[in-house]
């Protein structure tokens, strides 16, 4: 990590009716190209999530919570890592979760500043579920709230209060990115200063495309703080044939901070 920039650091959210696990574990590899600015990321090959039998619970491990509301309904049991190919990845059975909560979730603190939000999914059923990205506030006040729709495998909708943006082929150019058997990626960057969010969608390969050519407000103007809660997998749309969401490269990375000294050319 950059020795110049303040040290980043998990938190415990006592608000918003969350549980609080016993502690919050985060592990950071910053690239030298990544000058320390990486918060948090995930890509599911920690030995944490390795056991004899190739896979393991994704629910209960350190960093990783869920609403209390749902613990006991069933929904921890559908999401697991499992290796694929040696590559771990985080696997919900949709049909097996809840229709109405969003799980996992994971708390990170950031400064004031410029922060990106970012994960990869697979998809292998377009019916049945929502692949979906959202952070909230430490009151769980929305942010930003980014899914990809249930049944098209060619939008990618950024709902903010009034004005919800769905953006089609025409706008991103990427084609039907969210077929089963295709990886794609969402990103949200967020600027708690200006307190507004800009999406970008990721195709199978390729560059990044940026959603909103204006940044659109908070989707709760109430938010605030960078005590922030990520919110990554799919709202159960109903139960189908192969209704399966994979989950790959989280990661949560400090773009810019408002005390930031510019430094001379």
């Amino acid at each position: 990590a950059d020795p110049d920039k303040p040290p980043y650091s998990a938190w415990s959210p006592t608000p918003a009716g969350f549980k609080t696990p016993r502690q919050f574990g985060v592990i950071t590899f910053n690239a030298a190209e990544d000058h320390g600015r990486v918060v948090w990321q995930c890509d599911f090959a920690n030995a944490a999530f390795a056991n004899e039998s190739g896979e393991s619970p994704l629910i209960g491990l350190d960093g990783w919570y869920e609403n209390p509301s749902y613990a006991h309904n069933g929904w921890h049991k559908s999401w697991k890592v499992l290796s694929h190919r040696d590559n771990p990845v985080a696997v919900c059975d949709v049909n097996e979760t809840n229709h109405s909560d969003l799980v996992p979730m994971h708390a990170v603190r950031v400064l004031p500043g410029v922060v990106s939000v970012r994960v990869s999914y697979r998809r292998l059923s377009t019916e049945g579920n929502m692949p979906t990205l959202v952070v909230t506030d430490a009151n769980g006040k929305y942010i930003g709230y980014f899914y990809i729709d249930d049944g098209r495998s060619d939008l990618a909708t950024l709902d903010v209060p009034n004005n919800r943006q769905s953006y089609g082929n025409h706008e991103h150019g990427l084609g039907r990115f969210s077929i089963p058997g295709k990886w794609f990626s969402l990103k949200m960057v967020i600027d708690t200063v200006q307190r507004n969010v800009i999406g970008y969608l990721q195709g199978d390969h390729g560059g990044w495309v940026q959603l909103n050519d204006t940044p659109l407000p908070y989707y709760d103007p109430q938010a605030d703080g960078t005590s922030l809660l990520a919110g990554f997998g799919t709202y159960k749309r109903g139960a189908a044939d192969h209704n399966v969401l994979e989950m790959d490269n989280i990661q949560v990375t400090q773009l810019s901070h408002a005390t930031e000294k510019v430094q001379p050319r």
